[in-house]
């Protein structure tokens, strides 16, 4: 019977007797246990570092679906339709939803922030009126309207980019039309559009200015498709072209409005109390009070710039689009004096014949058609009655769920009741980026493993064929088959420990030696990555790349020498067989 002791001394005197065949199982040994403690090292960090600064933002905003009738026509195939208080009343009998308000977006475009980052104005995509109980899911700080203050304002993140142009020196870039072209990624675009990344103590409390209204900037850039849209042509418009658009334009309305009035913007000032980051929802929220009377400033603002010239019935009759955003355009046909009202899609023209200029003069505020409830327009030719309430588009419906781990469910209800909402959250994806991490890293493991597995078993059977005499002695002097069985598991498993300490060890040192390095690429992979779709920055340091996953760490220990145990069973069973006259015989 050998104590473990004596197994240890024998393992001792084989290690010094065959230090470099020792090597071919401790140095595996070692890079595999080196590259596990590693990548579960930093895999922890990451993890932790998506937890804490990412997650823990995303599961705030999970609390609130924003429905819009957008998303729910485009994925149903209907058309989009106004939600009523009947939606809103069904929807707030949905389980686990706590609350839910049916929004009125204020129908203005033009909608500038100006300095909200340093030297950068941002254009805000809408504006909604927002009441105090789902204000406060955004700030704790009162949400209220007062005329002598600045007016509370919570912005929507989705708006923080700017575009840029990059022409590489060209007037004129040519492109295939492919997927990355029509989703606005392509890097060929000569138009880019770049996500500005914000911290969000400096914003909340900033004063800033915005402007509505007013006429639009002319752009600098034109595309054309060929016929059958395989290929877009971008071309760059010159200062002299843009300055005869410019001044057709000011000829063109002169007709209608006073150009300075129909030019001028409406201003306030805003103090910024939140920020809506679940980038799903593009609205960015003011005091519902005021909302109200923005709208109808905005509408006196094209009250007092309309003259009282009619629009001819002809030019009506080109009209697209009315209420709907209670906007319009207006296009300059190059062979004739009159101006026409055009069409609020990109690209699209009213049908005014071959010689229509394809430009068309954008005009806030202007409104030909006003529905009421019958099926019949009614055309309306002149200025608004503001007497009467403003018709506006009830297009969302923001939810509240009591936790944000009901949110499957609640969107489930809404999908059953025929909504066809999309949920575009990050939380699921990165969730999955997480699990492929793991997933990636038990994958390697186990590559390694089996090829430490071989390693020991080619070189355990070296041992064994080398050692024949020394067994014959152990036998001869009373060693049992087990006794041999012993001390090659204990040969084995004590060459493993050897690597395993190694391991660790030369882990440890890389993991510090690489915390710097590693820090400086994840901010700039994660900058890379988080900022295509969340406008702000994740800052890690060394420290945060100084941590040992001590529960992967010892499972996979576990696994080892329990790998390493089976494994060297074979050898040691074969050891074991081994004659002791024969094997002194022999040598």
């Amino acid at each position: 019977m050998f104590p473990i002791s004596q197994i240890i001394k024998v393992s001792n005197r084989k290690f010094s007797k065959n230090k470099i065949r020792s090597l071919f199982v401790i140095l595996p040994v070692a890079f595999l246990v080196m590259v596990v403690f590693l990548a579960t090292s930093e895999t922890k960090s990451l993890s932790k570092i998506v937890e804490d600064k990412i997650f823990s933002f995303l599961e705030d905003r999970s609390k609130i679906i924003n429905l819009s009738n957008t998303f729910t026509s485009l994925f149903s195939g209907e058309d989009s339709m106004e939600f009523t208080d009947e939606d809103l009343e069904s929807i707030k009998n949905i389980t686990n939803v706590q609350s839910a308000e049916l929004l009125y977006p204020a129908p203005i475009k033009n909608i500038k922030a100006l300095a909200v980052f340093e030297d950068k104005d941002i254009s805000l995509y809408e504006m909604a009126g927002l009441g105090l109980e789902f204000a406060a899911q955004y700030t704790d700080k009162p949400f209220e309207y007062h005329e002598d203050k600045p007016i509370p304002i919570i912005l929507s993140m989705s708006d923080f980019s700017e575009t840029y142009e990059d022409w590489q020196g060209k007037d004129k870039i040519e492109i295939s039309y492919n997927e990355d072209l029509a989703l606005g990624t392509s890097e060929e675009k000569p138009i880019k559009r770049k996500v500005i990344q914000y911290e969000k103590d400096e914003l909340i409390g900033k004063v800033i200015s915005i402007h509505f209204g007013g006429l639009e900037d002319f752009p600098t850039f034109k595309k054309d498709y060929d016929y059958n849209r395989e290929k877009v042509t971008y071309t760059k418009i010159s200062k002299k072209e843009i300055d005869k658009k410019v001044k057709d334009r000011k000829e063109s309305l002169s007709k209608y409005f006073d150009y300075e009035k129909i030019s001028a913007e409406i201003k306030f000032d805003f103090v910024i109390l939140g920020i809506e980051e679940s980038r799903v929802n593009r609205t960015s929220y003011v005091p519902k009070e005021f909302a109200d009377e923005l709208t109808r400033k905005y509408f006196e603002n094209y009250n007092n710039a309309r003259n009282n010239k009619k629009i001819s019935q002809n030019e009506l009759d080109n009209l697209y689009q009315g209420l709907e955003r209670i906007e319009g355009r207006i296009s300059k046909p190059c062979s004739q004096s009159e101006i026409f009202l055009g069409v609020d899609l990109e690209g699209l023209t009213p049908s005014t014949g071959e010689d229509q200029e394809e430009y068309l003069y954008y005009i806030p505020g202007l409104v030909t058609t006003l529905p009421e409830k019958s099926d019949l327009p009614v055309e309306y030719n002149g200025k608004l009655d503001l007497s009467k309430e403003i018709p506006v588009e009830k297009n969302t419906i923001l939810i509240q769920i009591n936790d944000g781990e009901n949110r499957e469910q609640v969107l489930d209800d809404l999908n059953n009741m025929g909504y066809e909402y999309a949920d575009l959250s990050f939380t699921g994806l990165f969730g999955g980026i997480r699990n492929v991490f793991y997933k990636i890293l038990n994958f390697l493991v186990a590559i390694f493993m089996f090829i430490g597995g071989i390693i020991i078993l080619i070189t355990m059977g070296k041992f064994v064929s080398d050692s024949r005499k020394e067994i014959g002695v152990f036998r001869a002097i009373g060693a049992t088959k087990n006794d041999i069985r012993k001390i090659f598991i204990g040969q084995a498993i004590y060459y493993v420990f050897i690597g395993y300490l190694l391991g660790v060890i030369l882990g440890g040192i890389l993991m510090f030696a690489l915390s710097s390095r590693i820090g400086v690429s994840v901010n700039n992979v994660l900058g890379e990555i988080i900022g295509s779709v969340l406008p702000f920055t994740i800052e890690v340091t060394w420290k945060d790349f100084i941590s040992v996953d001590i529960v992967r760490m010892g499972v996979f220990s576990l696994v080892l020498f329990g790998f390493t145990f089976f494994v060297s069973l074979i050898p040691a069973n074969n050891a074991s067989k081994v004659s002791p006259i024969e094997a002194i015989r022999n040598e």
